[in-house]
This record gives structure tokens, C-alpha cells and sequence, in this order.
């Protein structure tokens, strides 16, 4: 059964808003943490909130495990029910790669769009354990840049 692992600095953080320019926002997580079990294919996890509107201009991660596993890389709803693209920024991602997508040069970038009926009023980034083996943990390095006006070429 897939596991939905929400890191306590998701849970304590604010979504970070600018009216103009480049927001940067990255992290580190391990996972298994104190309370879950060895990750398994179809496992997601959280990593940082994404205003609505928002448009990613440019994302990065590598990730480092003992096992041979892919990781997909993108927006999920915050809901079991919801509409997700785990894949939008990174489709199986491999280890001790740096893995990068630049949707600047891309599409003009990717943009979180919710519904008015959200109850979050934020999207997640988040990462997504697309297939291979888990024996151990994984330790996941990303950062995202994103702006909140709009235009991302500017």
C-alpha cells in the first residue's frame, strides 16, 4: 500500500509568497524517518508548498539510496481523491544523478493552478517513488524556483 509521508517541516512551514521576483525554496529529506516503514514503489512525499498561480521556472534534485530506484518529481493535489502530476518537473528520476528541469526554456514554466474548491489553497511539490527495490532509506536533496507574478521570463 502506498504511503503519503508528510515531513514536520511541511507541516510547520508557510508558503513562501513574493509579489515580484524569483522565490527559492529547497530542503533535505531522509525517508524512512521515526515513523514510517522502507519506502515502496507508488510512496509519496511531501516537500514544500507552491502558491496558487505560481509558476515554476526551474527545479533540481538528486537523491542518494544503497537500492536501485527512480523517483518522479511534481505537483500533487494534497488529497487522495485529487488530480496529481508527479511526473511534470521529473519522470524517473535516477540516483546519485543531478537531475535537473529547466521549464524556463521549456513550455515558459509550470504553473500551479488550483481549484476554487481546494481546501489547501497551496500546491506541493512533491516526490513520488516511481519504481526499484527499497531495502533502505533514501536521502532526497531539491530545490525549486518559482515566481508569484506570473511572468517567467522576467
Amino acid at each position: 500500500m502506498a504511503l503519503t509521508i508528510t515531513p514536520s517541516y511541511f507541516t510547520n512551514s508557510t508558503v513562501k509568497y513574493l509579489h515580484e521576483g524569483l522565490v527559492s525554496v529547497s530542503g533535505t529529506v531522509v525517508t524512512p524517518d521515526s515513523t514510517t516503514t522502507v519506502p515502496s514503489a507508488g510512496d509519496v512525499t511531501y516537500l514544500c508548498k507552491i502558491p496558487d498561480q505560481a509558476v515554476i521556472v526551474d527545479f533540481e534534485e538528486d537523491h542518494t539510496t544503497l537500492d536501485t530506484m527512480t523517483i518522479d518529481f511534481g505537483l500533487a493535489s494534497g488529497t487522495d481523491n485529487g488530480d496529481a502530476t508527479y511526473s511534470s518537473l521529473i519522470a524517473a528520476g535516477s540516483k546519485a544523478t543531478l537531475n535537473r528541469r529547466s521549464v524556463l526554456n521549456n513550455s515558459g514554466g509550470v504553473k500551479c493552478s488550483l481549484s476554487a474548491s481546494d481546501p489547501n489553497g497551496f500546491g506541493i511539490l512533491a516526490a513520488k517513488i516511481a519504481g526499484g527495490s527499497m531495502t533502505a532509506s533514501v536521502t532526497i536533496n531539491w530545490h525549486v524556483i518559482y515566481r508569484c507574478d506570473g511572468d517567467p521570463l522576467s
